[in-house]
């Protein structure tokens, strides 16, 4: 793309978003870019070795004598030998514990996806990716099964400081709420809005026309990757099936492996091409009542902590954007 005239874009997904392209706001993304070094200070509360300094595991996966094993502390105990170790936040935005007519119910959980420290998802090994998602994914099958007041679930990661990561260990973030959540109802509304009118599924149809204006990044197995066409950051990614699928949490080992592989690659792709960037992730799936609907599209959306929001951003819900989406998927690729 060429030219500073300004453009404003609309999310296909979210149509009450909007993002205004505008190159001539600050086009420097090498200023912008700059790795952030992330050190550990005092000792690391999810390395092996320091499990009683958090709340006893909800889900571990276990290598016990070579086999993998699912199971879950008591307070008295905590293991050492686990592969992936879900716990309970200890400063959480959910709970389900106490009352009262404007409690927020629900669950806030972390995933520690492996005992090294250091293994970030662009050099982790795929086996132990595959089996951090599969740990995941299984915990908010069993939140769902056992507590019938949660609605919403959403798998979240926040990297970097700038990211709002308090704790450089690798680590993901599971919010289960009974309370609505707000972005995704407008996505839901708007898969549901297509289906009732004939129209076609609006994330298929973003793949479709990502691929028609050079706005994929990559593509790996059943899986795509392509720049956000209204994004709230410059470099914004999402990762989506190809095909039409509503949820990821009923994936087998292998279509797990494939996911990982994807979004391994995501990662790396985002450290490669933007020097390491903090960045913001999330995993959205559709609510309780549209589970196995079909209606939904599951998918992946990366943010690179890049900008700074101001009032428009924050008050307006219109996001300035300095680099062009199709410029930033030519970079991502390597060709700029």
């Amino acid at each position: 793309m060429s030219g500073d005239t300004p453009e404003i874009r609309y999310c296909p997904i979210v149509p009450g978003r909007a993002s205004i392209i505008s190159p001539a706001r600050g086009r420097r993304p090498k200023i912008l870019r700059a790795s952030e070094v992330q050190t550990a200070k005092g000792t690391c509360p999810f390395c092996p070795g320091n499990e009683f300094m958090t709340p006893p595991a909800t889900l571990t996966l276990r290598r016990i004598e070579g086999k993998l094993v699912y199971d879950w502390e008591q307070e008295t105990e905590r293991f050492t030998d686990w592969v992936v170790r879900i716990i309970p936040n200890k400063y959480p935005a959910l709970t389900h514990d106490g009352g009262g007519e404007r409690h927020a119910y629900g669950y806030h959980e972390v995933i520690v996806e492996n005992p090294n420290h250091d293994a970030q998802p662009p050099v982790a090994p795929l086996d132990e990716l595959t089996l951090t998602f599969e740990a995941t994914f299984k915990r908010v099958r069993e939140i769902l099964a056992t507590d019938a007041r949660i609605k919403y679930a959403i798998v979240i990661r926040n990297y970097g400081a700038r990211g709002g990561a308090s704790i450089p260990h690798p680590h993901t973030q599971l919010f289960a709420s009974e309370a609505p959540m707000p972005l995704i109802d407008e996505e839901l509304r708007a898969f549901e809005e297509a289906k009732l009118k004939g129209r076609e599924c609006p994330l298929c149809a973003e793949i479709r026309k990502a691929r028609e204006d050079g706005r994929v990044v990559f593509e790996e197995g059943n899986y795509v990757a392509f720049t956000a066409w209204a994004p709230r950051q410059p470099y914004e990614v999402w990762l989506a099936p190809k095909k039409h699928v509503d949820s990821p949490l009923n994936m087998s080992r292998n279509e797990l492996r494939e996911f990982a592989a994807a979004f391994k690659k995501l990662t790396a792709v985002v450290r490669d091409r933007l020097g390491d960037p903090a960045y913001n992730l999330w995993i959205h799936m559709p609510p309780r009542h549209a589970l196995g609907s079909g209606v939904f599209h599951w998918h992946v959306e990366l943010a690179p902590v890049i900008a700074t929001w101001g009032g428009l951003e924050k008050g307006g819900r219109v996001f300035i954007v300095t680099v062009h989406p199709e410029d930033a998927a030519k970079e991502l690729r390597g060709e700029a």
